[in-house]
Order: structure tokens, then sequence, then C-alpha cells
């Protein structure tokens, strides 16, 4: 109607590059305000008509405000454009340090909800963080957590931390089995710190004052009680390690090891046996060091016995050694090393003859003495010396390491049957234990030895044998054996041994029988007699053993009444076969090592494979005795790494290497020389390494 002005709509779209807005706010300044719908629409109407432009300011969170003016004369469509804020970025960086100048690395460093780490520097960074305001904080295991406020509104803030070491109190009890009325003494420490042990009072109870919060490797010790080590992470300012230590396990060591290199091609120890205690000893392990290789067990000596002799030694050559004590509970620490120089300079036998068969004629069917033979026989012998006691003669005075073998000859059951004092029979069981070579023979050695009715030390002796006492056998007018046979071609080495025997004469009296069914450990069969006629229990006439270094043949019939037929049936056969076993030789009758392989003829050194990927193995030919150094150098010249520098044997010896140099880096593919030093001498192999 006349007088009354008219009015207009406001409408359209809010647009931005995503497509409309939902929820932006349409201002016109001084009128109303709306705000934008389903697809972003709005609409504000009854808007007066003005001659002067009316402002309107479009709006939304996170994106630029749009401002236009408009004369509203009519209804209009206004599609406003509104641009996405792009926000503004900042590096935030810094260090931490410790105060306690302790490594950095790893400290967590969080501003906001981001994390990260300082390196070994202790420096660290966030990047493309948005303007604003943030909490960060810096921890690490141990240290003081510091946190502050920041706003970040320039390119780049420094936030620097330097955090505190935390200190606390580790304390407890350590008990002790057995329950004593007292528990004072026992003793706390630090592995690897300076911190001073603590020790327990009469409860028990033990404490550290403010000592810096830190991973700890605790040991526990007290006399007569088993150590006990344990990690433990004191992360608090109070914090409780509790103990039980278990009544002891104390492995006392072999005292006083000493070395004698004076005989040929052998190396004597002996010792003292350890100071006593609870445990419970079962003898001692002999360790030689070796040239290119690990420490390795050379032999076994079981208690009481203190002594040990390594065969067959390269002469004029140092070897090293050291011995522990071997308990039900463990081993004990070593005792050494020594080092034996081998430097023969005595004179005595090969081999040592104790004669104490009381006389008897046991050889030929007793037309001979059985000393008399094998002392021939053994001097038929290309190189073996022998020397025979008196008849009867006690052997506590004799040094039994002088020689290479022992044969001990025994008597029968006649009318005279001494036998030998103690001290004998311990010197010749501690020689066999600490790795002595014997050949015993005699018809009547296992009824006096190792029957029941044997007191202890010559029970001792026999047992080291191997062989179990089945029977005594038929006296001489029954007779026992016709004839015997050996078949185990591992000892007979050139084939099967079958011999008449001088039956129903002196030798042939209560001939032993050995139990056939049940060897002791180490122990084989050497020689039966015949089945017809029968024996009491058991045919087995003759064993042989090899057991931790020492080696046994044990006859309880002699070789001197064998009867000879045929090659290999013969006494020296037999002979043969039974030194070379206690030498450890198998050549028939020089007693040459075959099996050993000849010395290098001239320094020498291979690599294989080559090229190589990851290890390769140098062999190394050594002609004669000196210091070798073998060492590793690059193309131009640098030195890689020393294998190996020490004093060498002739022989064959081998190394590897990992591509690893000194502290055990690796090395680059490329040309390597492996450098052999022996004497004067130089060679050198090259080798190439592919990765």
């Amino acid at each position: 109607s006349r007088g009354v002005p008219p009015t207009y709509c406001l409408a359209g779209t809010v647009w931005t590059d995503e497509g409309p807005v939902v929820g932006a706010e349409i201002d016109i300044v001084g009128f109303d305000v709306t705000t934008s719908g389903v697809d972003g629409y709005y609409e504000i109407c009854e808007i007066p008509s003005e001659l002067e432009p009316w402002t309107i300011i479009t709006s939304a969170d996170g994106y630029i405000s749009d401002t236009s003016d408009f004369v509203i004369d009519d209804d209009i469509l206004f599609n406003p454009y509104i641009e996405e804020i792009i926000p503004e970025f900042a590096e935030v960086y810094g260090t931490v340090t410790l105060d306690d100048s302790g490594d950095p690395l790893g400290a967590i460093i969080v501003l906001g909800d981001d994390t990260t780490w300082a390196d070994g520097d202790g420096d660290y960074a966030f990047y493309d963080v948005v303007y604003g305001e943030y909490t960060i904080a810096a921890s690490k295991m141990f240290y003081g957590t510091v946190s502050r406020d920041i706003t970040v509104d320039e390119p780049t803030e420094e936030e620097n931390f330097t955090l505190e070491r935390q200190h606390g109190d580790l304390g407890g009890t350590v008990s002790l089995e057995g329950d004593p009325l007292s528990l004072a003494g026992s003793m706390v420490e630090l592995i690897g710190t300076t911190i001073e042990p603590a020790y327990t009072n009469s409860v028990g109870y033990y404490v550290f004052v403010g000592i810096p919060q830190n991973n700890y490797d605790v040991h526990f010790s007290r006399d007569t009680y088993i150590p006990f080590d344990t990690l433990f992470t004191l992360d608090q300012p109070v914090d409780t390690l509790d103990v039980t230590l278990i009544e002891g396990v104390v492995l006392n060591p072999p005292r006083n090891l000493e070395g004698d290199g004076s005989f040929d091609s052998r190396a004597l120890l002996d010792w003292d046996s350890p100071v006593p205690g609870p445990s419970t000893l079962l003898g001692y392990n002999v360790y030689r060091q070796r040239p290119f290789s690990d420490d390795t067990i050379v032999g076994f000596v079981p208690q009481p016995f203190t002594a040990f002799v390594e065969f067959d030694l390269m002469n004029y050559l140092p070897y090293n050694y050291y011995v522990t004590a071997l308990y039900i509970e463990g081993e004990s620490d070593a005792e050494g090393p020594v080092m034996v120089w081998i430097n023969p300079d005595s004179n005595y036998a090969d081999i040592l003859i104790w004669d104490f068969d009381n006389g008897a004629l046991l050889a030929d069917g007793g037309a001979r003495a059985e000393d008399d033979y094998l002392a021939s026989a053994l001097r038929g012998f290309d190189g073996i010396d022998v020397f025979v006691t008196g008849q009867d003669q006690n052997i506590n005075s004799f040094n039994l390491y002088a020689y290479r073998a022992v044969i001990m000859l025994n008597g029968i059951d006649d009318a005279n049957n001494t036998l030998p004092n103690n001290m004998s029979l311990n010197r010749l069981a501690g020689y066999i234990a600490g790795g002595g070579r014997v050949y015993c023979e005699g018809a009547d050695f296992g009824y006096d030895f190792g029957s029941e009715f044997a007191p202890p030390n010559r029970k001792r002796l026999f047992d080291l044998f191997g062989a179990e006492f089945a029977a005594d056998g038929y006296p001489q007018s029954s007779g026992n054996i016709t004839n015997i046979r050996g078949e185990n071609t591992a000892f007979f080495t050139e084939g099967v041994v079958d011999m008449d025997y001088h039956f129903q004469t002196p030798p042939d009296h209560r001939v032993d029988e050995w139990v056939d069914d049940s060897l002791l450990e180490g122990t084989s069969w050497a020689m039966f007699s015949q089945e017809s006629p029968a024996p009491l229990i058991s045919r087995l006439r003759m064993v042989y053993r090899k057991r931790y270094a020492y080696r046994t043949v044990l006859s309880s019939a002699y070789l001197g009444s064998m009867i000879d037929r045929e090659a290999p049936s013969t006494r020296q056969h037999v002979l043969a076969a039974i030194v070379n076993f206690l030498l450890d030789t198998d050549d028939y009758y020089s007693l040459i090592d075959e099996k050993a392989p000849g010395l290098p003829a001239e320094l020498g050194i291979s690599v294989s494979p080559n090229p190589f990927n990851a290890v390769c193995k140098i062999e190394l030919y050594i002609d004669k005795p000196g210091r070798a150094e073998l060492t590793l150098f690059d193309i131009s010249g640098r030195t890689v790494i020393t294998l190996a520098d020490q004093f060498v044997a002739p022989g064959k010896y081998s190394a590897t290497w990992d591509g690893k140099a000194i502290g055990g880096t690796e090395v680059s593919s490329g040309v390597y020389f492996a450098v052999l030093r022996l004497g004067g001498e130089t060679i050198k192999a090259r080798m190439i390494l592919i990765k």
C-alpha cells in the first residue's frame, strides 16, 4: 500500500574450492545474521531498501572471510566464495643435556601430540609445527622430566633442556640357607661402578643410600655360599632387592703345577692336590694351549693321582699347559699355565719290563724266563731299547714317566706268591692314570688284584685295565688253554691270529678268565681261548683299553708260551700289535707312524675358496720350527688384521678369515694378501673378497 517501503530477499550458496560450505555465517551488518544450511544454502528476507549499500560478511572457521557491499533494491542471488586459511608452520628444535654428562641418546621430547628422540649429541627437532600454543616436555629414564608451555609464532623456536639425574636408596635382606644365628657379613657389590660395597648386618639387612638411579649388575657373595648375580633397575626413590644365598660349592684348584720336558717327545706334568674342601673331587682336566686354535683337553687324571704325561710331541719346541680340578659340583679355576720345553737330555730305555714273576719260568712251556723272551723279542724291533728290573724288585723309586711304556710281568699261583709293595703298585697306578702305557701279563693277576678278596689298593690298579675278573682257572693238571685266537682286526691289523699254547705246563696254571659280556668303558676284547676243553666261565684271556689319555693291555696268557704258526699267527705279531697299540703307531715292525702325514717339504700357503664371499680358509705349511706370523694386507699395503703370531712346530695348520679387520669392522670387496713370515722367509697368497 502507499507509504510502506518495499523489502527484498538475499539468498544463495556459500562456496569453497571443495564445494558448498555448511555452517558458514552470513552477516548483513546492522540488519541480520544467518547460517548456511544443507548444501551451503542461505536466505535472508525482509531487507529494507536503502539508497546506501549494505555490507555482507561471509565467514567460517578455517576460512578467510569475504566482505561485499550491495545496494539492495530487488531480490538478489549472491553466492559468496571463501578461501581456506593456509596456516603458518615452524621448526621447533633444541638440545637435551644431562647434568652428569651422561649420554643423551634416546631422550624423549613430546610436543603436543608429537614425539621425537634426541640423538647422540642430544639434538632433536620437530618440523612443520603449526603456529599455536603447546606444552613441550623432555624426559629420559633415570632423569627428572622438564616441562614448559610455549607459543609458536615464529619460523624457528629453540627449546633447550637440562635433565637432572635422579637418586634413590636400594636396600634389602640377604638370607642364608640353613638359617645361621647371624646373617652379618654378606657382601653386596654393584659391579662396574665405583660405589663402595655394602655389607649385611646381623639380621641380613644392607642398603645403598642416595645412589644414582640406573640398571645395576648386583653381586651377592659370602664365604662357603654360592655367589648370586642379578640385574636390577633402580628407577624410584626407594626400592628393595631381597635374595637368599645357597650353601655352596667350593671348587679349590690344583696347586704348584710343574713341568718336565727332559724326556724324548714327552711332556711330564705334576701338581699338588687342592686344599681340602666340602666339594667332591673327581680328578683333573689337563689342557694344552695350541697354535691357531682353541685350548684343548689332552687328558683327564682321576683322583687321587696328580701327574700326567703327554706323548708324541715335537722335540725342541715349547708347549703350554694348565690343569683344573673337576668336582661333582663343577670345574675349578686353572692352575698354570706352565711352559714345557721338550729338550731330551736323558738316556732311559724305551720300555721298562717290571719282572715280578717270582722267578718262575713261564716262556716256552716253562723252559725259559718270560722276561728274557720279552726283552729279546722287543729288541728285535727296529729302534726299541729295553730295561729289565731285578727279579721281584719294587719300583717305588723308578720314574716311570721316563719310559714310553711299561710291561708288568706277574707270576702264577705257586709256592712263591710274593707281591709288589703298595708304594710300587700306587706308582704304577698313578702312571697309568696320568696317561701312561702299560702291558700287564700274568696268569694270576686277576685273582690277586681283581677278585673280591683283593685289598682296595690292588683293586684300584686292576680296575684301570678295564677287565672284570670272572674265574681263577683250572690247575695245571687239568689245563686251561690249548689254543688262543685273536679275531679283532682293529687290534691285530695284519689279520686274524690263531696259535696253539703250551697246555698243562706251568704257564697254563690257573689262568685267569675275564668277563666277556660286560667290558668296562674304553675296553675291547683281543684274544679268546678255545671252546673245548671249556673254561670255568669265560674264554676271554686278553683285553685292551684306551680311556682318557692312557692305554693298557691285560693278558692272563703268557706271550712266551704261545706257539708260532705261519704269519701273522706268531708271537712276534702279537707283541707287535701290543706295542703298536701302546705307542699309538701302526707300522708293524719298524714302529714308524705312517698314519701321521709327512712334514711339509717347504714353506707354503693357500686360500680356499678364492674368490670368497663370507669366510675363507687359509692353509699354512710349516717346514721348520719357528715363530710364524700370518698378517692380512689390503691392496695399498695397509695392515687389515694379524691372525696369528706365535711359535709353531713343523706341520700343517689352518686359519679362517671372516672379512673383518682389527676391531671387528667389516672390510669392503677387493683384493687382499695373506702374508706368512717364518724366520727369514716370507710368502704370500692373493685373495679376492666379493660381497
